[in-house]
């Protein structure tokens, strides 16, 4: 008889620490679920300021036979011509380094390629598993290699175009022809609706 009295107050224990733990897992999913709407509205409040800093426009062309990019990035232009902007290209280039860099922090991402954002004076990190690490200038000196140049800017696209991926974004330029650089960039950072690991769980 006391065994069977034993058996059932283990039976009743065993119930209600089935109730327990699904009360618990309930109150676990809307905790997390809060805390994932938090983190997701803290993120894009970091978006908005990296857009208010590096803001991307459309520069106004001088006349009708003006056929430069005229896309900048917190004014600084691209375009390298003959009259001395190679460090207005630079400091475009440094300042689109930057905000990759901010960006993946934003999102835990880690570059593939790993970026030194200095102004005009920024560097791109390309690793090899059985060689040393090339570092490439994100600035052109005129006399200098320019295919280091041209490297370390596919390096610095490649690294957008990860982030356009892994947040889902990569559907969401034309792909029939080629985006510009910035054009990229604004897609990123405009972003409301990537799919990362967090939001596909969330949805869950």
């Amino acid at each position: 008889q006391q065994l069977n009295e034993a058996k059932e107050h283990l039976k009743r224990d065993w119930a209600n620490t089935q109730k327990l733990d699904a009360t618990v897992d309930d109150e676990s999913q809307t905790s997390c679920q809060e805390l994932s709407k938090c983190i997701a509205a803290r993120r894009q409040y970091l978006l908005w300021g990296v857009s208010q800093i590096y803001p991307i426009e459309e520069r106004a062309p001088k006349d009708k036979s003006d056929k430069t990019d005229r896309q900048t990035i917190a004014r600084m232009q691209f375009s390298s011509t003959d009259t001395g902007t190679d460090d207005e290209a630079a400091t475009a280039l440094g300042y689109v380094a930057h905000v990759v860099t901010l960006l993946a922090k934003v999102w835990g991402i880690q570059l593939r390629y790993k970026l030194y954002p200095i102004c005009s004076r920024s560097y791109v990190q390309e690793d090899f598993i059985d060689a040393p690490s090339l570092i490439h200038p994100l600035f052109y000196q005129r006399g200098n290699d320019k295919n280091k140049y041209n490297k370390s800017v596919i390096l610095l696209n490649r690294d957008i175009q990860q982030l356009l991926k892994t947040r889902g974004r990569d559907d969401g330029i034309s792909l029939k022809k080629s985006p510009s650089m910035l054009t990229s960039l604004k897609c990123l950072m405009t972003d409301s609706q990537g799919k990362d690991l967090e939001s596909q769980q969330s949805r869950k």
